[in-house]
């Protein structure tokens, strides 16, 4: 009988847009792969899935509602014989390494970021490092994602488990490639824009982490000098009203487009002139993956996991977090030197390698393949 393997996340869509390879992986190497997420959002199909368990998971780790989902999560793992776990997102990771702590289930965590780093407050060190710190001893594998992140897990965690290092869950450069400039012209007049327009796109949650505020708020100073500017907000999140109502406020209308859930970001990201990044605080954002993969410049904060992938003046610039004088002194640079554009472009292509799917999915397979083998012992 095939044995089974459980991904576990806080919502579907976290493993439908990032961990479907690795569900695929599992497949060809003849497992049974189960997922249990919470269902609310919409999302794409969770393909290479045999069994998907709903788990109510809420995204505080102090809700109540949480209390459920830990039940929920028991009785999935007390009902199936799992040959490894692997736990994703910070609810995801606390209420399945509970669950999981009396058991012998090699159980793996990937910290897309933790919560307390260096440019985080003390209440979220004192509120989210003890957690980590008391689940790192039922932790098979903890696997960082970034080097911040790896070297402060490698200082506190290394006497509890297994500290890893694996740069993200990888761009496949099959289906991320430049398109013609036609293609291009084509997919901005979908959406209105003069071919003249230089456009800005930020993709991501719309939250106060991600900070989209910080960019539309600098769009007033921007349209000033430079009027065929444009910013592209894709994405869906708590701020989305929030955002509205202050591009209304400001008259950028005209300027910021709240575009929501796309399908084809990878069509908008493509005919840019600049990907930017406003967040506080990353694990190693996938949207900065794919712009090294199509070969673009980006214009990021210098948080945790921008930093990995933005090198400054080489395929992009870095502005100090919140730093609207840095942010636009650097972003005019950008807009007047189209050589300067052109050159980080084809920069961040050629540093797409070590993040490339194939690289990234053989190094987790080995770690994969270490224990489950010792599992068959």
């Amino acid at each position: 009988m095939a044995r089974k393997i459980l991904f576990v996340a806080h919502m579907d869509s976290h493993i439908a847009n990032f961990h479907l390879p690795y569900l695929k992986w599992f497949k060809k190497q003849g497992y049974l792969v189960h997922v249990a997420s919470n269902s609310q959002e919409k999302t794409r199909p969770i393909n290479y899935c045999d069994q998907k368990y709903e788990v109510q998971f809420a995204r505080s780790p102090f809700s109540p509602r949480n209390i459920k989902a830990f039940r929920q999560l028991k009785k999935i793992v007390s009902n199936n014989e799992y040959a490894l776990i692997h736990c994703h997102t910070p609810i995801g990771g606390v209420i399945t390494r509970i669950v999981a702590r009396k058991t012998k289930i090699p159980v793996f965590y990937t910290a897309h970021g933790f919560h307390f780093h260096k440019h985080s407050s003390l209440i979220d060190w004192l509120l989210f490092y003890p957690i980590e710190r008391w689940l790192s001893r039922y932790t098979t594998e903890l696997i960082t994602i970034n080097e911040e992140d790896f070297q402060l897990a490698k200082s506190k965690f290394k006497r509890s488990c297994s500290v890893n290092y694996i740069p993200g869950v990888g761009v496949d450069q099959n289906e991320h490639y430049p398109l013609t400039t036609i293609e291009n012209q084509k997919n901005k007049a979908k959406l209105g824009l003069a071919i003249d327009d230089f456009v800005m796109v930020c993709v991501g949650e719309l939250t106060k982490n991600k900070n989209q505020v910080f960019l539309v708020r600098a769009m007033a100073t921007v349209i000033k000098t430079k009027p065929k500017a444009k910013l592209l907000l894709l994405g869906y999140g708590v701020c989305t009203e929030k955002l509205r109502k202050l591009i209304k406020k400001l008259n950028l209308e005209n300027h910021v487009l709240l575009l929501g859930f796309r399908n084809d970001v990878l069509e908008i990201m493509n005919f840019a002139d600049l990907v930017v990044s406003s967040s506080r605080r990353e694990g190693l954002p996938k949207c900065l993956l794919e712009a090294l993969a199509i070969g673009k410049p980006m214009l990021g904060s210098d948080c945790r996991g921008n930093v990995d992938i933005i090198v400054d003046g080489e395929n992009g610039y870095l502005y100090q977090i919140d730093n609207q004088k840095d942010f636009l002194q650097k972003l005019a640079q950008l807009m007047n030197n189209p050589e300067a554009l052109k050159r980080m472009g084809e920069k961040s292509m050629a540093m797409c390698g070590r993040f490339e799917l194939d690289i990234v999915l053989e190094q987790m397979a080995t770690l994969y393949k270490k224990h489950l083998e010792e599992g068959k012992r």
